[in-house]
């Protein structure tokens, strides 16, 4: 695999990737996987007696990057576009004698395939682990806003009054179910390949099964029915599920971003002091870290598409979709790692104005809680004719920029039914929250029981090393 996808960060090209993926998606990196894979592979060979022992001793000694001659790696390289035979060569170089032990009898695509998977798993390592400190600091959100009262919109347009801490409990109980398809995604993910030239294991014979369980084993990865080479469904399913994910981190940047315009002004991201936002506008705040939340989810959104043009393979292996993986993989973890790193942030330094969040419930005058007042007019008249008499008093107050109140208590069938003192209590926010505080403590509630389950701890444990 090519990993120069990822490259440094800079100011302009590659801007979207982090330092956990960098160290994770780089030549050298995905050398040493390699290696690591061909180790396994002589210890393995050398238990069975295929190889000698002493030959497997030095091929695992010197399958480490650090020995390997960058440069001529490089140079060699130039005169061959295959992924392997560079790398081979001066692998065996170094292992003197032993050389001619390494590689034995095994295809490119299984040192390969499996090296990817052993990248990939400390990738993936690192995003759940993330994911879970996102999940964490929305529950803690949602419980500290618990009680933050805000307007609720719908189609764009102020709709019933919520809390704060009902929109991030949203979010969190989003984030769940990403943690949950991921840990469902990984128990297909994480499979070594070893299956030969075409899959069938032939140039090994009756060795080929017990050969594959030793070197899965030592590789802590598990052992598949059948060869995978033309099936790259579950790097796909990784790439969607990571997809839907990250679809979450680009609403809470959306979301941000637009309830910070000013004519809203309810949230704000933080933003250091004596930090321009404009280089003309000198009053400038500028929501860079929520827009550029959504900027990197809409590259990825890209991402996830192409993962799915390596699906279309032909007869038993066909590299032209496992070059599409050296492109792919790389981006989608670095793109994926920066937004949740930034979302993180966002969420963590978010700024609350809640006296905003007031003045905006009280924008419309009371019209906002229409509902309340027809349904409990509606228990006297039944709700068709209540929903027209409450519409008729909503439009009046909208359009005439008057207290709702007085409208109603204008028309006499509402006055004939609800006292000025029934209708205070209905138009006020706090008395029209429904189960809000229920349903936040619900989702806390099956997010901790989330955390301290045995899956995800032993997980989190898990040794990527191994």
């Amino acid at each position: 695999m090519n990993n120069n996808t990822a490259g440094m960060k800079g100011l302009f090209v590659n801007k979207y990737c982090t330092d956990t993926m960098n160290a994770i998606f780089n030549d050298k990196y995905y050398i040493q996987k390699l290696l690591d894979v061909e180790a396994a592979l002589a210890q393995s060979q050398a238990e069975i007696g295929i190889i000698p022992t002493d030959a497997a001793k030095i091929i695992i000694s010197k399958a480490n990057v650090e020995l390997i001659d960058m440069e001529q790696l490089y140079t060699a390289s130039q005169h061959t576009h295959h992924p392997l035979i560079p790398i081979l060569k001066v692998f065996t170089a170094l292992c003197g004698d032993a050389g001619k032990y390494v590689h034995w009898g095994v295809t490119t695509q299984d040192i390969l395939d499996t090296a990817t998977v052993l990248q990939v798993r400390e990738a993936f390592q690192a995003l759940f682990a993330k994911l879970i400190t996102l999940n964490q600091a929305l529950c803690n959100n949602a419980q500290y806003h618990k009680k933050t009262l805000m307007m609720g919109r719908t189609n764009g347009q102020q709709a019933l009054p919520i809390t704060l801490g009902f929109k991030f409990a949203v979010w969190a109980a989003e984030s769940q179910r990403h943690i949950e398809r991921l840990l469902s995604c990984k128990e297909r993910l994480f499979v070594g390949q070893f299956s030969g030239a075409v899959g069938t294991l032939a140039s090994l014979e009756e060795h080929g099964f017990v050969l594959r369980e030793k070197i899965f084993t030592i590789l802590d990865l598990k052992e598949t029915a059948i060869t995978w080479n033309t099936s790259r469904d579950n790097f796909v399913e990784l790439a969607s599920v990571i997809g839907i994910m990250a679809s979450t981190l680009g609403k809470i940047g959306q979301e941000i971003y637009a309830l910070q315009k000013q004519e809203i002004a309810e949230l704000e991201e933080y933003v250091a002091p004596h930090t321009a936002g404009s280089s003309t506008m000198p009053h400038k705040k500028n929501p860079f870290l929520s827009l550029e939340v959504v900027s990197a989810y809409r590259v990825l959104k890209g991402v996830v598409g192409e993962a799915f043009e390596s699906l279309e393979t032909e007869h038993e292996r066909d590299p032209r979709s496992l070059n599409i993986e050296s492109d792919y993989l790389p981006k989608l973890f670095q793109l994926t790692d920066y937004t949740l790193e930034s979302t993180i942030h966002l969420v963590n330094t978010l700024g609350v104005n809640e006296s905003n969040m007031v003045k905006n419930l009280n924008l419309l005058n009371g019209v906002v809680l229409s509902e309340a007042v027809m349904m409990k007019l509606s228990e006297h008249v039944g709700k068709a004719e209540a929903h027209e008499i409450i519409f008729d008093a909503a439009m009046e107050s909208l359009d005439q920029q008057q207290p709702f109140k007085d409208m109603l208590l204008n028309n006499s069938i509402v006055s004939q039914h609800l006292s000025k003192a029934d209708l205070d209590k209905l138009i006020e926010p706090t008395n029209y929250l429904g189960l809000t505080e229920e349903l936040i403590d619900s989702v806390i509630k099956e997010n901790q029981a989330l955390w301290q389950s045995a899956q995800l701890d032993q997980y989190l444990k898990f040794d990527s090393n191994a």
